[in-house]
């Protein structure tokens, strides 16, 4: 018989939620009634396999989406659970939808918005549930999910510069290396073939060429599975390791063209996040401590923690991120600006504007560099491999011995 999910509200108000044995659709929503309940959804539940979970990745648009609804539903008198309850029926990411139910009926049944949300941290980042306590202490929910809904809409828009910033460069390098492996694999061959029975020697580019062809044809599989080994060496390494991470960022800020964009990304996100969190309320050093855990980046992971410890010595915060030698001057200064004249949380925001416009400038830069520079690159190296192949026709009559 098939398993059915249903949510409905009992008699007294409450929300109650369970998987039964059903045999439709329409068969258990009278019986439901019947117990005097009132169905909000009733949903097939689908087979999974024992040990496996197959949940789609909460993204953070999806984030800002529901708790900016929440927040409204909220303002407008709803209760919490029905709030939430209702945001969840616009969701179609099926585990996260089930963890809106879940936080809608443990709210009804007596826990704060935040501890609900802490039970399931897999799904609701530490930030957010930040963001929902202090929110809770203020007495002010509704105010606090909109900056969380307002930050998680920049994330997504940081992450997709992210994109945006490596997607070309990406695209050259593969093109390019699809292409070279292409002519180097199959076309080489051919002429190296026709070369052959000249019986004189190849000029040094030609010779090496053909060398290189011919490793690639006796070791291509080899070659392949050396890559997917290094790959999954260096992938392994970048999340189990904290000193190889840093060594990776420090040479991606190196990095010509690319490194600034990078750095102007990671200055845009730290300032969002703090921004965010001061707004709501939350101090200084204990803002620094949550993005010190929430940080994708080792180096402002270590360097939040360095300067919300600072912070706890009486250090300004202008003076306790400049120790960590990670912000810009105008980061510095404009932070301390709004300290000497107390208007910092309007700074902040100046700030994160300020790195907004300049990360969307610098990536249509780098894309209108780039889109040439494909061009170029591409055919360089064609034309180096295709000069190397017709020097012997070049010199055909000292090749052809008579």
């Amino acid at each position: 018989m098939p398993r059915y999910q249903y949510v409905a509200y009992t008699e007294g108000g409450k929300l109650e939620k369970n998987i039964v044995n059903a045999q439709n659709q329409d068969a258990l929503s009278r019986e439901l009634a019947s117990r005097g309940l009132i169905a909000i959804s009733i949903e097939l539940v689908e087979e999974k396999h024992i040990g496996f979970s197959f949940g789609k990745k909460v993204k953070e648009k999806d984030i800002s989406l529901v708790f900016r609804q929440v927040a409204f539903l909220i303002q407008v008198g709803i209760s919490v659970p029905q709030s939430f309850e209702m945001a969840a029926m616009q969701v179609k990411n099926k585990v996260f939808k089930e963890a809106l139910l879940d936080v809608a009926k443990d709210v009804s049944e007596g826990m704060t918005t935040s501890q609900a949300l802490s039970k399931r941290k897999n799904i609701f980042p530490s930030m957010l549930i930040s963001l929902a306590t202090t929110g809770e202490e203020t007495g002010q929910l509704d105010r606090t999910l909109l900056l969380a809904s307002d930050y998680y809409e920049k994330l997504a828009k940081i992450k997709g510069r992210i994109k945006s910033a490596s997607f070309y460069p990406s695209f050259v390098l593969i093109i390019a290396t699809v292409i070279t492996t292409g002519i180097i694999y199959f076309l080489v061959p051919i002429f190296a073939g026709i070369y052959k029975g000249f019986g004189a020697p190849l000029p040094a580019p030609t010779l090496l060429l053909v060398k290189v062809s011919e490793f690639l044809h006796n070791n291509i599989f080899k070659f392949i599975i050396t890559l997917v080994i290094i790959s999954f060496i260096f992938r392994n390494l970048y999340k189990s390791n904290k000193e190889f991470r840093k060594k990776v960022e420090q040479r991606l800020f190196k990095l010509p063209v690319l490194g600034n964009v990078f750095r102007k990304i990671a200055m845009n996100s730290f300032a969002t996040s703090l921004s965010a969190l001061f707004s709501s309320g939350i101090p200084l050093d204990r803002a620094l401590e949550l993005i010190s855990q929430t940080s994708t980046m080792e180096l402002f992971k270590e360097g939040a923690q360095k300067a919300a410890n600072s912070l706890k010595e009486g250090k300004p915060l202008w003076q306790s991120l400049r120790d960590t030698n990670l912000f810009e001057d105008i980061f510095i200064s404009m932070v301390k600006i709004g300290e000497e004249t107390g208007r910092l949380d309007e700074l902040l925001q100046s700030i994160v504007r300020f790195y907004e416009e300049e990360v969307d400038k610098t990536i249509d830069a780098l894309i209108s560099l780039i889109e040439p520079a494909m061009i170029v690159v591409i055919g360089g190296i064609i034309g180096l491999i295709l000069i190397a192949l017709y020097m012997p026709i070049f010199k055909i009559g000292s090749l052809i011995k008579s």
